[in-house]
């Protein structure tokens, strides 16, 4: 996801938003390792002086979950889509959080529908779909869940995890066909 969107609104120059989104992009580094506590420093120090910045929110709120703080997590995004509705990282953060740990897929649902209306970029509407047919799912509701799967473009996606992501879909929903042709696709690309 794009993970510097907005910023430049509320920084002074060229180099203070750049240093801010290589500050963001180390925080992120240190999560995608398993390094908690160091991209809970770098949360902090960018939280204290950007304390508005829906980016610096995210970040915040991933390191919250990863430390098992859902509830102050869902609160961080909150607060970042309050600020930039059409951000879809926090959209799909507090999708994620409902969905796979609050087990309040009806919010998720909602949340992942609000995502697919504002994405511009084709990974995020994919993460938008996949997740409201995980909810779809969990909710009993095969049908709807095998439509959405259905807005699946049908070409080779930007990433082969979104047709393992929708292979593995594809069979809770007994559908072994589309499965195959999905995790072909995985394979392929």
């Amino acid at each position: 996801h794009d993970r510097g969107v907005g910023l430049a609104d509320g920084l002074a120059s060229d180099e203070e938003l750049e240093a801010v989104s290589a500050e963001l992009e180390r925080g992120w580094q240190h999560i995608e390792a398993g390094e908690i506590a160091q991209a809970r420093a770098v949360a902090d120090k960018l939280f204290a002086a950007y304390p508005d910045a829906p980016e610096v929110l995210v970040l915040l709120g991933m390191v919250e979950s990863l430390e098992g703080d859902p509830d102050s997590a869902l609160s961080r995004y909150e607060e970042a889509i309050a600020i930039e509705p059409e951000y879809v990282e926090p959209l799909l953060c507090a999708a994620e959080l409902y969905i796979w740990e609050l087990g309040e897929d009806e919010k998720g649902l909602e949340l992942c529908r609000r995502a697919k209306e504002v994405a511009e970029e084709e990974e995020e509407f994919l993460d938008a779909l996949l997740l409201q047919a995980e909810a779809e799912i969990n909710l009993g509701r095969e049908r709807a869940a095998l439509a959405t799967l259905r807005e699946i473009p049908e070409v080779d996606l930007p990433e082969g995890r979104y047709h393992v992501r929708a292979g593995r879909l594809f069979l809770d929903l007994d559908r072994t066909e589309d499965a195959e042709k999905q995790f072909k696709r995985a394979v392929e690309s």
